[in-house]
């Protein structure tokens, strides 16, 4: 077992940083441009995030996580390759592995993409109280495309979708 944590630790070490810099950096886009783009004299939600530069900010994202995932494992100095050899573990595993972190990174971001539209609609409901309540939020996640991809609620198939989407984007 201690085997296949540490190739586990390995893998996480070699782009942990990267992807949190990734979800940190599409949290504060998604916020620059949801916040730019916010009409203050007619606010509709759905039709906020709704448009393109909202999907742009996701496809980038999604785009610039993937290539962090792909980046080889080079040796860099740190003696990973007699690391691998020592450990006497089979190449399935060692995918394996790898293919368990990546799925866990995309996850991890599909989550930060639905935390980060809940919070954004607080934010527009504090900035407008009279307009919005707590049942306007919860319809909007049903009418919003973009905000319904990543937090499908009762939608069981989206839910199942998703998670095939997942693990086959590893």
């Amino acid at each position: 077992m201690k085997k296949k944590l540490s190739i586990f630790n390995l893998i996480a070490r070699h782009s942990l940083v990267w992807v949190i810099s990734v979800l940190v950096l599409v949290v504060i886009s998604n916020c620059i441009v949801f916040l730019t783009q916010l009409n203050p004299d007619y606010v509709s939600l759905y039709r906020e995030f709704d448009r393109m530069p909202m999907y742009l900010v996701w496809a980038i994202g999604l785009i610039l996580l993937t290539l962090v995932l792909c980046l080889p494992m080079t040796d860099r100095g740190g003696r990973q390759n007699y690391f691998l050899h020592r450990l006497k573990l089979e190449p399935r595993i060692i995918f394996l592995n790898h293919a368990l972190y990546n799925a866990l990174c995309y996850g991890l971001f599909y989550m930060v993409q639905a935390l980060t539209f809940v919070g954004l609609c607080a934010v527009v409901q504090r900035m407008h109280p009279d307009r919005f309540t707590h049942q306007t939020i919860f319809v909007t996640a049903y009418q919003s495309g973009l905000i319904h991809s990543f937090l499908p609620l009762g939608d069981w198939l989206l839910n199942l979708s998703n998670l095939v989407m997942i693990d086959c984007s590893t």
